[in-house]
This record gives structure tokens, sequence and C-alpha cells, in this order.
């Protein structure tokens, strides 16, 4: 077709390839992978279907809606993904998915519509992705890239008690614990003085630092000792 390529796309399945048209000036807007894809030296004189037969054929087509409509598609719902009917499925997943794609297609413009969906995800409580996403986005994205750093401030901004840290080293990965740890030392908030002798912080003062002593029975003190 005249102005337009075809890609073929799938999940590596020979037999669940599918091929879509898409026109050569929105393709090529923002992707300097698909400038260079295009690009004749590359595809030959047979004119053969651009192969993203790796890559998924859903995440493809939101990227497509997303370069004729500038809109991310995703499952939108205005409340928790809890009341999602397909239970299994995670906005903040679907739109990291996304992301990674828009990384090896080399559109960072792409990317950057991706994130302020993200952050949108995040603000109106939907849930945060799972340590084992988390690891996902780490293996597919370079040491200092953006949505680690944004990851990163999501969780020392909104993180508590209630949520669970068990196995975060064998289900995220030694690389993003690490700096999650030095994340929380530099964003944490510093004590205030809360006491009458003035103490910066609880353990250095007198009235507080029994919380942090054994606690011995009376009939094993030590007559003399400190408390």
């Amino acid at each position: 077709m005249p102005g337009q390529i075809n890609i073929q796309s799938g999940t590596g399945n020979r037999n669940n390839e599918r091929v879509s048209f898409v026109h050569t000036s929105v393709l090529c807007q923002t992707s300097a992978f698909f400038q260079t894809a295009t690009k004749q030296i590359w595809r030959g004189q047979t004119r053969k279907p651009i192969d993203l037969t790796t890559e998924n054929y859903g995440i493809f087509q939101q990227y497509l809606q997303w370069l004729y409509s500038g809109r991310i598609a995703i499952h939108w719902c205005p409340e928790p993904d809890k009341n999602i009917p397909n239970s299994s499925y995670k906005a903040t997943h679907d739109l990291l998915e996304q992301y990674l794609f828009g990384g090896r297609m080399l559109d960072p413009t792409f990317q950057n519509a991706v994130i302020r969906a993200f952050m949108d995800c995040i603000s109106n409580a939907h849930t945060f992705p799972t340590w084992n996403k988390i690891r996902d986005v780490y293996k597919g994205t370079m040491e200092n890239s953006p949505i680690r750093k944004l990851l990163l401030d999501i969780l020392a901004s909104l993180a508590d008690k209630t949520w669970s840290f068990d196995n975060i080293v064998e289900e995220a990965g030694e690389e993003f614990t690490n700096d999650l740890v030095a994340t929380l030392a530099v964003k944490r908030q510093k004590p205030g003085s809360s006491c009458k002798c003035k103490h910066m912080n609880q353990w250095a003062c007198p009235q507080t630092q029994t919380r942090y002593f054994c606690e011995i029975p009376d009939d094993k003190k030590r007559g003399g000792a400190p408390a």
C-alpha cells in the first residue's frame, strides 16, 4: 500500500503472527528504531515486513493507538485495580510493559506519555507494581533510567509499615533493593527536637534511650548498675 508499511508482530510463535499496516509517516514520527528500519538499505528490495514477532501484539497495538490518537491505552477505571472485572489485570503493570516497549523502539516521546499515565494511575490509588515487575523494569533499563528514579521516589513517599517487604531481594533483585535503601536514606524526614533537653534524635536523648536497652528481670539487676 502506498505510504504504508507492514509490521509482523506476535509472541515469537509463527502460528500467532499478525500483520499490521501502518502509515510510514506516522510510524516514523518519534521512533528512531522505525526511522532506521523503514530505510530501504535495511529492508532490501523485497519490501519485507518489519519483524516484531518477539514483541507482544497487544502492547504493539497500544503503541499504534498512541501514534494515531495521542492517547495511552489501558483498561482504565477511576477506582483501584480491584474493581476491574479481570482481577489479574494491573494498569501499572500494563504501563510499565508499554514503557519498556518504547525503550526498545527508541521512542522517548512515547515513554514520557506512558509515564504521565503511570503517575495518574498511582495518584488515583491504583496498586503499586509488584516486586517481580520492578525486577523486569530493572532488567530492561539502564542505571540512570528516569523510570527507576520514579519508582524509587514513589516508594520513598508512599510506603509504610503496611507494605510487605518480605523476600524483596529475591523478587525485586539486589540492585533495586540497594537503590531503595539509598533513596530512603536521602528522602527520609529528619526527626525534629522532641524533648526538653533539645536532642535532635530520640536515640541521643537520655529520656528515650531506654527503649534500646535489653529488659532485665528485677531479680537479675545488679545493684548500682544503670537502669
